[in-house]
């Protein structure tokens, strides 16, 4: 068998990451799943609702209030194309959006305080860390790379959250491999527990949210593929460095200056976008991290945060009903305050960002 000319191995390259890139190939899942996608719908549509999927991206020197123009029109475009399509059947799709909901901001803003509060702080910490340069390399490269998200039709879009971004890499499937793979290596060695059945846990949670995105047609396979390989390509590099920076980050007497500064630094270097949702994502996720981990410091610095009396492995101790009930008040009640906290902070740092 005579080997491919390498002529003909790019083309066959291309051929391939076409197909995942296809929105037919999404479509096609989503059919699959029980999706029923009206065509008679989809031709009426034309391609004008297409656009909802590829924004027009323009110079990057355009007014605000066109950009917000621009976004008020997709928005509208979104919330008319409800009708091209028909849920089939009800247990994928729950399934699904209960998994995609297991990807988005408000489940890290509900999840890590829940870490922090009643399992492990140190964990914690370094997590958080994973979480926000997953994020922010992600949203970067989602603005450098500038491929849009698939197409509506032959698609069916399910969600009308974030379609003003773009597609590649995604930073749901990002997130859903760091997040697991962190916790995972820095748990394995400090508790007692069987490492392959978490291992087992977090391939079918980062599969499940990767598998959930296409089905709510919010990514090709492409997308999805390029968060994955982007999450193998940085755990090596990202996972010994949050463990080395989280002792400095806590205990050094500069380490608040030295967070402000380098997050200020990071959202000007970060690419400026046609529309400004990347960029308040971004500017929250950095945000959230800057202030928890000031935090951290501050109660570091009281002595309100010591180092565990026995050293790891360390048993895992199930809670009582009563430490139960504790738990469920301490998690409730930081909640609010916590989201009461994120929509001042969250509004605060937008208005700056734009002065």
């Amino acid at each position: 068998m005579h080997d491919l000319s390498p002529i003909h191995k790019m083309k066959y390259l291309k051929e391939a990451l076409t197909y995942l890139h296809d929105p037919a190939t999404v479509a096609e899942l989503q059919t699959f799943f029980g999706i029923r996608i009206n065509p008679r719908r989809n031709s009426e549509a034309g391609s004008e609702s297409c656009k909802n999927s590829e924004p027009d991206h323009g110079s990057c020197q355009e007014k605000k209030e066109d950009k917000q123009t621009r976004q008020n029109q997709i928005l509208k475009e979104i919330g008319e194309s409800n009708a091209e399509y028909s849920i089939g059947n009800k247990f994928w799709y729950y399934l699904f959006f209960i998994s995609t909901s297991c990807g988005d901001e408000i489940f890290y803003a509900s999840m890590i305080p829940f870490w922090f509060w009643n399992v492990d702080g140190a964990v914690g910490r370094r997590i958080v860390s994973i979480w926000m340069l997953s994020m922010y390399i992600g949203q970067c490269l989602k603005d450098v790379v500038q491929l849009p998200r698939p197409r509506c039709p032959p698609a069916a879009r399910l969600l009308k959250t974030q379609v003003e971004e773009y597609g590649m890499p995604s930073t749901h499937a990002l997130v859903a491999a760091t997040v697991p793979a962190t916790i995972l290596f820095f748990t394995s060695h400090r508790y007692e527990y069987r490492v392959w059945v978490a291992f087992v846990i977090g391939i079918l949670w980062c599969f499940m949210i990767c598998l959930s995105r296409i089905y709510m047609g919010m990514h090709s396979i492409l997308d999805v593929l390029g968060g994955i390989s982007l999450a193998v390509l940085m755990l090596p590099i990202l996972l010994p460095l949050v463990d080395w920076l989280d002792s400095f980050l806590l205990t050094h007497p500069s380490s608040p200056i030295v967070i402000l500064v380098t997050s200020i630094t990071m959202l000007i270097l970060a690419p400026e976008s046609a529309t400004l949702v990347t960029k308040e994502d971004t500017t929250v996720i950095v945000g959230s991290f800057s202030g928890l981990q000031i935090g951290m410091w501050f109660l570091f610095a009281i002595g309100q945060i010591q180092g565990p009396p026995l050293e790891p492995p360390h048993t895992i101790l199930w809670p009582s009903e009563s430490q139960l009930l504790l738990m469920l008040l301490r998690t409730l009640f930081g909640l609010m305050l916590g989201f009461l906290a994120r929509e001042i902070g969250k509004s605060l740092s937008i208005k700056f960002m734009k002065i």
